[in-house]
């Protein structure tokens, strides 16, 4: 099977983030992070996906470190996978690297999701500071496409990448990864 990992594109958007939620749907962390993230649990309806591809539409706008890829099955046209990606290709100032936290939450739902998401951006701070680095968070394959080599695709087009951008440290495992089910439990 063939597949192409290009930039996912505005009209992608909804598709990519209907994989995102699907790929990770009933896996454990997954969905306790999206619980913090998305309190009222809405994440299923029509209107939150909307809000949600409009506020991706949004950032995409000012963000100038965030990139989104797809993953197409060069068979049947389909989106099978996507994943998202900080690419920072110089160093950064304090200013530019500050915590904006969560401001789409207010009052007790905010604090607990930056209870949870805080401690990951200091660890991410302590690693890497201001210098130049590529962070993957998300790769994402719909699970009716699962198996057919859309991941690989992916994590061969990311390698590819950062051999070719030069990283001092090509890869870093992440901090959740999920095992496929041959794994049997086993984690990093």
């Amino acid at each position: 099977m063939v597949h192409a990992v290009l930039p996912a594109l505005i009209p992608d958007i909804r598709k990519v983030y209907d994989i995102y939620f699907a790929a990770f749907k009933g896996e454990r962390m997954s969905q306790l992070m999206l619980q913090v993230l998305v309190p009222e649990g809405q994440i299923d309806s029509d209107e939150f996906r909307a809000a949600h591809a409009a506020g991706t539409l949004s950032y995409w706008h000012t963000c100038d470190t965030q990139y989104t890829f797809t993953c197409f099955d060069m068979e049947t046209g389909d989106i099978s996978g996507m994943g998202l990606g900080d690419l920072f290709i110089r160093p950064r100032s304090d200013e530019e690297r500050k915590n904006h936290g969560v401001p789409w939450l207010t009052g007790e739902k905010r604090e607990r999701a930056e209870k949870v998401l805080n401690p990951l951006w200091e660890m991410r701070e302590r690693l890497f500071g201001g210098q130049p680095y590529i962070h993957i968070h998300v790769i994402g394959v719909d699970p009716k496409h699962q198996r057919k080599g859309a991941g690989v695709a992916m994590a061969q087009r990311l390698v590819h990448k950062a051999e070719v951008l030069g990283t001092d440290e090509d890869i870093v495992v992440p901090l959740m990864v999920r095992m496929p089910l041959v794994a049997k439990g086993m984690s990093f």
